[in-house]
């Protein structure tokens, strides 16, 4: 059905419309040159827009992707095929990096299937093995993203990236050359971007600094996390122990 929508407007299943603006070209890089590669580690584990980075719990499930694999063999491949489809592209794509934006916006659709085999890991932990220790290293993990998260939401990624740029533009230096401004670690969200533009509006009059609103809110987040934990620990079903005669 797009690709009929991209014909009917444009002539062709693969034109988006977007190849159709002259300041924003669609180009492509071969998977054997040397900028995939470097789109590839960009897109993966780069400071500005890195998937590992910017949104860590993948790395989770990744990690529990091998027990996923042996129940789901099928949908594992699929899932799989999928991802690995989706991410050559991306990495082939001159803009891979999708501008001004929190992280590598144009994985975000494969996000979810990355959290699937860490998603069925810990509900089997919790009904059937009942481990309290794995409960407890998921429950930190959740903590540590859902507290980066917050530290994102609280900045605003659009006008860190164009202060950036008219700081240094000023400088004659120019950021977006070999995509600096989103593989350079001193031009990273990653550790700055709180000292930057506050983004939820409603948030903005309270006469806090951003780094003071982010301990606060994250000290709330863990409470309440902590909270839950201990409820959902009390009310497991104990392993009955049968006796051998």
């Amino acid at each position: 059905l797009l690709g009929y929508f991209n014909w009917f407007r444009f002539g062709s299943v693969f034109e988006t419309g977007r190849g159709l603006s002259a300041h924003n070209p669609v180009d492509w890089v071969p998977v054997t040159s040397s900028l995939f590669w470097r789109n590839l580690y960009g897109i993966l584990i780069g400071y500005g827009k890195g998937l590992m980075l910017f949104c860590p719990a993948v790395i989770f499930g990744f990690l529990m992707w091998r027990p996923f694999h042996r129940k789901h063999r099928s949908v594992s491949q699929i899932f799989l095929t999928m991802i690995l489809s989706v991410v050559i592209v991306i990495s082939s794509y001159q803009y891979w990096h999708g501008g001004f934006s929190h992280g590598p916006r144009y994985l975000l659709m494969v996000i979810p299937f990355m959290l699937i085999p860490s998603a069925l890991w810990i509900k089997e932990k919790i009904e059937i093995k009942n481990n309290r220790l794995k409960i407890g290293l998921f429950a930190g993990t959740l903590g540590v993203s859902v507290i980066q998260q917050l530290y994102f939401c609280i900045g605003e990624f659009f006008s860190f990236y164009h202060i950036l740029k008219w700081t240094y533009i000023n400088k004659g230096i120019d950021l977006f050359l070999n995509d600096r401004i989103y593989l350079d670690w001193r031009f990273s969200p990653l550790h700055q971007l709180l000292t930057f533009e506050r983004g939820p509006y409603l948030l903005r009059n309270l006469p806090v600094s951003n780094q003071v609103l982010w301990l606060c809110l994250s000290l709330i987040m863990v409470t309440v996390l902590i909270l839950l934990l201990f409820h959902t620990v009390k009310t497991l079903p104990t392993e009955k122990k049968t006796s051998r005669k």
